[in-house]
């Protein structure tokens, strides 16, 4: 069992979903937590990664023959228009298709012990929904290319949704071991394939 948040105070107890036919399956409650951290990563590091990506050489350029405050200016105002537009962007795709893309994907893998496996291809999930993500908002501003924003947008949206994925399965796992839910470790290849098995407390 577990405790699921519903609404602002209310903790509700669940079963656990996780058995040893579906060592990696999850609630509702951890999608949505998943879903969340994935939005949390992207829109703190995308807006710094696409500085450094595409802005930093003029940033820099104008900075070598301009007072140190003007660079400083500029570099807010960058990084303050790039999270005006990744904020509703990420979140229209998270709503629109990337939730719902992740959600299947999880149901596909919940069968599946191997972490490592799970990040690979959520990762890629990240990639495929960035890359989307910018070829829509391309369409948006009438079909304007964006081809070189598509790179750190496909690469951050797949750091990220790796990301959300890693936080929100490492509490659950943990949370489980605390309720004497115990998982042996076989690692291999310097820890990079894990087999789990799963004993319910007696």
């Amino acid at each position: 069992m577990s405790f699921e948040e519903r609404g602002p105070s209310a903790l509700v107890l669940v079963p656990n979903p996780r058995t040893p036919a579906r060592p990696m399956a999850f609630t509702g409650g951890e999608y949505w937590r998943g879903l969340w951290w994935t939005l949390v990563v992207f829109n703190v590091g995308f807006p710094l990664l696409l500085i450094l990506w595409m802005f930093a050489p003029h940033v820099l350029a104008e900075g070598a023959a301009a007072p140190g405050e003007q660079w400083g200016v500029s570099l807010v105002n960058n990084l303050a228009m790039t999270a005006m537009f990744a904020i509703p962007i990420s979140g229209f795709a998270a709503v629109a298709y990337g939730g719902f893309a992740a959600y299947g994907l999880g149901l596909l893998l919940r069968r599946v012990a191997s972490r490592w496996l799970h990040r690979t291809a959520f990762f890629a999930l990240g990639v495929g929904v960035g890359a989307v993500a910018v070829l829509l908002f391309g369409l948006t501003l009438g079909g304007v290319p964006l081809g070189d924003l598509i790179y750190p947008a496909a690469l951050w949206t797949g750091v990220s949704v790796c990301a959300g994925w890693g936080i929100t399965s490492r509490r659950a796992l943990r949370a489980d071991a605390g309720e004497g839910v115990t998982v042996a470790v076989d690692e291999e290849e310097e820890g990079w394939w894990e087999s789990r098995r799963w004993e319910s407390k007696s």
